[in-house]
């Protein structure tokens, strides 16, 4: 019988291995909104490819869609505001776009982290807690095709976090561990998502 503060994952060294192919960027010294993202993310999707924006609430997920969708490129939306089949159809096409290699935005909720197969060229996450992060991180270069691919973590201006109380904590958690392993990434033996930054943030 396991013991309660027995770790949920057991392979904690290897999982942290596999994230080697991300280089996390920092880009929470300053707050940016869904405005600054387009902007943004029109004047480097050619260099990033196919990419992956995830943010904590739906409401700023919608929104920044929207924006996206008036600029001349392809974007997708992911939601659990969404029915099933809808949302089911919208990763079927998803899946087939990467097969092409052609940018495109995909901006959603934490939903891609729980087990969804897909691997893009570029990830944005919102800051939230660190395993969550590295959820989305795993969605990078998943299967290894570069040496490594840029994976942005960002302090979105506009998400209301009030009634998502676990997020919040996390976001603060993982801000102030993101700013210490940019200092001295040693600290962390070089890996944001090895066993000894897991284990500190948990």
């Amino acid at each position: 019988m396991k013991n309660e503060n027995d770790e949920i994952i057991t392979n904690l060294p290897a999982i942290g291995e596999s994230f080697k192919r991300v280089n996390v960027v920092d880009k929470t010294k300053k707050q940016i909104n869904n405005d600054s993202l387009v902007e943004w993310t029109m004047e480097s999707i050619k260099d990033w490819g196919s990419t992956l924006i995830i943010l904590n609430t739906k409401r700023v997920v919608k929104e920044l869609y929207e924006k996206l969708q008036s600029e001349n490129i392809q974007v997708f939306h992911l939601s659990t505001s969404m029915c099933p089949a809808h949302r089911n159809d919208q990763l079927e096409q998803i899946k087939k776009k990467l097969e092409f290699n052609i940018p495109f935005v995909c901006v959603t909720t934490a939903l891609i982290e729980a087990g969804v197969d897909v691997d893009f060229k570029c990830v944005v996450r919102s800051l939230t807690g660190l395993d969550s992060i590295a959820q989305a991180a795993g969605r990078c270069n998943r299967n290894g095709d570069d040496d490594s691919r840029d994976v942005f973590v960002i302090d979105h201006a506009e998400e209301d976090l009030d009634k998502l109380i676990d997020v919040k904590a996390g976001k603060a958690i993982s801000k102030r561990m993101i700013r210490y392993y940019m200092k001295r990434p040693s600290c962390y033996q070089h890996n944001l998502f090895g066993e000894i930054a897991m284990r500190e943030f948990f």
